[in-house]
């Protein structure tokens, strides 16, 4: 469902008649979260050719404030805000800083450890780039099962969506400018093992359908004819042009966490992609993670 800029108040005030609404009726408890990483990223602009493709490592920090509502037995409501802010250390026109708000009702079909449980969510970001071109509206939706096997297995799958909306038109745009207007629908499933109490180790296969943008130096027929939409990309430099295109994505994630304390976790996560799109254009990324979460 897209949701257009004139409906954003509308969204809010839904939002806050939900809490005002849960607040009267249910117990609720506030949370403070907050999360530090270190990213490498081997292919930032997500390039085919190795001329074009770049490397770069980051330091990534969050924020999450909110409430848990239990309304009644089995059901809870999360509302929280997001603050984030992502600063690459070459390529510092991709560095950003976001802020949004989230959603998520989770159900539980009955009393137990092993009884599976469903959730759905819903969320708006607004992310701000150094490169003005990408600074987008992103509106994401998820719906989720989670099954618990045993003290060690628990697995999880679902469906996704999500929409980004270019703030404006940036003055290095050509026709046509929607370069970062892009739809993705995904599925995943995965799963979860306690190799310890203190330590999880988690694995998860998505697969992506929809449109991605990748960035390569001009002239190239192959992704001009392929495109639905391109720009200059004066982030990788003076003669590159990021396209958006079609794709079907394959995506991994292994990751391994480390309980430190009641409040504290350490993970390492590993992450491959493989893209594929229109004129057999093919790129793959790796992406490492560190990271240390801490609650309140």
């Amino acid at each position: 469902m897209l949701i257009m800029p004139h409906a954003r108040p509308y969204l809010l005030i839904f939002i806050a008649c939900l809490y005002s609404f849960f607040s009267v009726c249910s117990y609720a408890s506030n949370f403070v979260e907050t999360n530090a990483s270190i990213l490498y990223d081997d292919n930032l602009g997500r390039a085919e050719q190795d001329a074009d493709i770049r490397g770069d490592s980051a330091l990534q920090l969050s924020v999450s404030a909110g409430k848990v509502f239990h309304p009644s037995v089995g059901n809870s409501l999360v509302l929280k805000t997001n603050l984030q802010t992502t600063q690459w250390f070459d390529v510092t026109d991709l560095s950003q800083f976001s802020l949004g708000i989230m959603g998520q009702f989770t159900h539980k079909f009955g009393l137990g450890a092993l009884t599976p449980r469903v959730s759905a969510s819903l969320s708006i970001d607004y992310a701000d780039f150094r490169s003005d071109i990408r600074d987008s509206w992103i509106y994401r939706a998820e719906t989720r099962l989670d099954k618990r096997l045993d003290e060690y297995w628990e697995l999880h799958g679902g469906i996704a969506y999500k929409i980004s909306r270019a703030r404006e038109e940036g003055s290095s745009a050509r026709p046509p400018f929607d370069v970062f207007d892009q739809q993705r629908f995904s599925v995943f499933m995965g799963g979860d093992y306690a190799l310890t109490e203190d330590v999880l180790l988690s694995a998860t296969y998505r697969y992506h359908n929809g449109d991605i943008d990748s960035t390569a130096t001009a002239p190239n027929a192959r992704f001009l004819n392929a495109s639905t939409a391109r720009a200059i990309d004066d982030a990788f430099g003076n003669d590159k042009v990021v396209y958006k295109l079609d794709s079907n994505t394959q995506d991994v994630t292994l990751e391994a966490n480390w309980i430190l304390t009641d409040n504290t976790a350490l993970t390492m996560g590993y992450e491959y992609l493989l893209t594929t799109a229109t004129d057999e254009i093919e790129y793959k990324s790796n992406l490492l993670r560190l990271s240390i979460f801490v609650s309140f």
